[in-house]
C-alpha cells in the first residue's frame, strides 16, 4: 500500500514506539530471571532470542535509509508471530515425552501471546497478515489442547483450565475478529486510495493533466532546499487571438498537445506546470551551466518546428524566460527572474527565448 507523507511519517514513528516497548519488555524478562533464575533455562534462552532480533532490527532501522524503514514491518511481524512458537512447542513436547508435567513447566507466555497477536492484527495493515496469526494461533493453541484432552488430570488443574480458557474460547475471538479486522482493513485501503486520488487530482491542472501550482509548490517542499534548479517561465504569443478566431474549445486543445509536447523534450530530471491561462512552467534539476542555453530553447524549437492537428490560421509560438541556476529555497527569487525575462522576449518580437543575467538586474 502506498503511504501519503503524514502517513508515512506516523508509520515511522510507530515502528520506532514498538521497538522501544519490546526492547524494554524482553530486557525487564531477561533481568527477572537473571535475579531469579528459572526452573527451566529455556525461558532464559527465549527472552535473550527475542531481545538479539529485536537489536538487530534497531540496528537495520538505524543504519538503513529512511525510505526502507517500511520492511521492518514485516520483519516485526515474524518476529511476534514466531517467538513463542518454539518454546510452546518444546515444552509440549517435552511433556508428551514424559519429561514433565505441561501444566507445572509451560511457561506464563499466553497473555504475551495474545497481546502480540492483536498488535500484529492492528498495527500491519495487509493480506496475508490474517492468515498468519491463524496459523501461528493454531500453530500454538492445538498442541497444547491436544495433550490436555489426554490428560484429564492437568486438564481439571487450577493452571489446565486457564490453559483451555486461553486457548479454547480465545481461539474463537481470534477467529471471530480476523475477519472483522479485514473489513476494516479494506475500508481503511478504500479511503486511503481515495484521499491519495483527490490529493492526485487537486495538485493536477484538470485540463493538461500537469501539476498545478500547488502541486509544483508541494514538489518543491519535497525537495532538499540546496538541490540546484533552474525556472523557466513560458507564454503562447497572441493565445488570445486563437480564443477568438477559433473558439475557445480550440484554444484548449492547442493546450493540451502543447502540454504533451512539453513533456517529451527534455530528458533529464524536471517539473511541468501549467501556470495559469497559457503560461507553462518548467523547472530543471541539477541543469548544467553550459548546456542551459540549449536546454532552454530546445523547448521553443520543438514546439515550433511541428504543424499543429488543430487547424490553425497562423502558427503558435512561444516566448520563454530563463532564470539562472540557483538553489531551489531560492524559487521565488528565480521566478521573478524568469518572469522578467519572459515579459522582456514577448515586448522584444515574441518567439524566442531571454536568458536572465544578472546585469539585467542593475
Amino acid at each position: 500500500m502506498g503511504y501519503s507523507p503524514i502517513q508515512y511519517e506516523s508509520f515511522v514513528s510507530a515502528t520506532y514506539r514498538i521497538l522501544v516497548g519490546c526492547i524494554a519488555a524482553c530486557m525487564m524478562i531477561i533481568l527477572f530471571y537473571v535475579i531469579y533464575p528459572p526452573t527451566y533455562s529455556a525461558y532464559l534462552i527465549s527472552g535473550c532470542y527475542a531481545l538479539f532480533i529485536l537489536i538487530c532490527i534497531s540496528l537495520y532501522a538505524y543504519l538503513a535509509p529512511r525510505s526502507h524503514i517500511i520492511f521492518i514491518a514485516p520483519a516485526l511481524k515474524t518476529v511476534f508471530l514466531t517467538t513463542f512458537l518454539p518454546l510452546n512447542w518444546y515444552f509440549v513436547v517435552g511433556a508428551w515425552m514424559g519429561k514433565w508435567r505441561l501444566v507445572d513447566a509451560f511457561p506464563p507466555i499466553t497473555a504475551f501471546i495474545i497481546v502480540t497477536s492483536i498488535v500484529v492484527l492492528t498495527l500491519l495493515h495487509s493480506r496475508n497478515v490474517f492468515w498468519a496469526v491463524g496459523i501461528s494461533w493454531m500453530l500454538q493453541a492445538i498442541p497444547v489442547l491436544s495433550y490436555l484432552v489426554f490428560h484429564v488430570d492437568e486438564l481439571l488443574s487450577l493452571r489446565g483450565l486457564e490453559l483451555l480458557a486461553t486457548y479454547g474460547p480465545t481461539s474463537l475471538f481470534i477467529f471471530v475478529i480476523i475477519p472483522h479486522q479485514k473489513g476494516i482493513y479494506f475500508k481503511y485501503k478504500t479511503l486511503t486510495n481515495r484521499i491519495n486520488k483527490a490529493r492526485r487530482d487537486a495538485d493536477r491542472d484538470i485540463l493538461t493533466d500537469l501539476l498545478n501550482r500547488r502541486g509544483l509548490e508541494r514538489w518543491l517542499q519535497s525537495m532538499p532546499m540546496d538541490t540546484s534548479i533552474a525556472v523557466i517561465l513560458s507564454d503562447i504569443d497572441h493565445f488570445q487571438r486563437l480564443n477568438d478566431t477559433k473558439g475557445y474549445d480550440a484554444g484548449d486543445r492547442t493546450l493540451v498537445e502543447l502540454a504533451s509536447r512539453l513533456r517529451t523534450v527534455y530528458q533529464g530530471e524536471h517539473r511541468l506546470a501549467r501556470w495559469g491561462g497559457e503560461e507553462f512552467l518548467i523547472i530543471l534539476v541539477n541543469p548544467e551551466e553550459e548546456k542551459r542555453e540549449q536546454n532552454a530553447d530546445a523547448f521553443r524549437l520543438a514546439l515550433d518546428d511541428m504543424p499543429y492537428k488543430e487547424d490553425l490560421e497562423h502558427k503558435v509560438t512561444l516566448s520563454l524566460g530563463v532564470s539562472s541556476i540557483d538553489k531551489a529555497a531560492r524559487f521565488q527569487c528565480m521566478l521573478k527572474q524568469a518572469e522578467e525575462s519572459m515579459l522582456f522576449a514577448k515586448r522584444h518580437g515574441r518567439n524566442q527565448t531571454k536568458f536572465y543575467r544578472p546585469s539585467d538586474a542593475e
